[in-house]
């Protein structure tokens, strides 16, 4: 173990039973109750470092996301900020595709820990039974609607925006009927 004893407010650093080590930073009181971030890692060095960057972003008064709060209950409050402030009826076809599309499929996610390979995997099964335009709908409102998570501290980014490819709405290609196809133009006069 180090020599050096942590003072009040820098956190404090320990080795579980499994072996892993553990650093925690009190954020202080919450509602009622004291609330603190905890950090993982396999040596005394990774919690320390990860320790040092959450104590100076708190230090600077950014907040820490909640780890529990779900990709349906985080919807659920951009829904009622949203309420006044879009016309009724795209309020209504966001709320649709929140309880339709999101929720049954990913809203029990933790949203913090949400990553975009599980969005992009969300995008496929979507599109696999709705149109492209639905899809690029859900991904438009997810967007929009993380977007806040950020400025609300509720995630560090925005996960749609690391996607590898956001769903496109798909362009269609008509055969037309010209004579390079073998129709036959009517002929004038014969007969």
């Amino acid at each position: 173990m180090s020599g050096r004893r942590r003072g009040h407010g820098e956190g404090s650093i320990y080795r579980r039973s499994d072996g892993r080590w553990v650093a925690v930073l009190d954020l202080g009181w919450r509602d009622g109750k004291r609330a603190r971030k905890y950090f993982y890692g396999r040596t005394r060095d990774q919690v320390a470092r990860k320790l040092a960057r959450a104590l100076a972003r708190h230090q600077q008064g950014y907040g820490f996301p909640d780890e529990r709060l779900t990709v349906e209950q985080f919807l659920g409050r951009w829904l009622e900020a949203k309420r006044g402030t879009v016309r009724s009826g795209t309020w209504t076809r966001y709320e649709e595709l929140v309880r339709l599309h999101v929720n049954p499929r990913i809203g029990k996610r933790r949203l913090a820990r949400l990553k975009p390979d599980q969005l992009q995997a969300f995008y496929s099964e979507l599109q696999a039974s709705r149109s492209p335009a639905t899809v690029l709908k859900v991904h438009r409102m997810l967007h929009s609607a993380f977007k806040l998570a950020v400025r609300w501290e509720a995630i560090p980014h925005n996960v749609t925006e690391l996607v590898l490819a956001p769903p496109t709405g798909q362009r269609h290609e008509f055969d037309t009927f010209t004579a390079r196809h073998g129709a036959q133009l009517p002929q004038g006069g014969s007969g």
